[in-house]
């Protein structure tokens, strides 16, 4: 977590090089020892079914619990992401947590095709 341990990149200006610059990241995974790749896996799949049982479950009877567990979950999840945030220097990140919280479901969904059959492009 020392500063200078951060690596940095400069945004991509259009939607195809902000895709590709994702897949170049996600590539690097076959690299990680197994057990970090269970555990990112698992915390990916469970972020997503989390969200995707909350939207769901709304519709029901059980509404009430439904926003209950959320508000719970909120309330261990973010002050978590707010202390890395700060650890990493990104403050300006925390006042769209919550967005990025859902986004961040929708980014699983969209690169898991990638990620489950590994893209065989090389690295510029």
């Amino acid at each position: 977590m020392h500063p200078k341990a951060f690596t940095y990149t400069d945004a991509k200006t259009n939607f195809d090089e902000w895709v590709g610059q994702k897949q170049r990241h996600l590539s690097t995974g076959k690299y990680y020892k197994p057990v970090s790749i269970i555990l990112l896996g698992f915390y990916a799949c469970s972020h997503a079914l989390m969200w995707l049982a909350f939207i769901t479950l709304l519709f029901t009877g059980y509404a009430e619990w439904v926003l209950l567990c959320m508000i719970i979950r909120c309330a261990i999840y973010w002050p978590v992401m707010a202390y890395t945030t700060g650890r990493l220097r990104e403050q300006k990140l925390l006042t769209l947590l919550p967005l990025f919280d859902f986004v961040w479901m929708i980014y699983n969904f969209a690169f898991a095709p990638y990620v489950i059959w590994k893209n065989k492009k090389q690295w510029k």
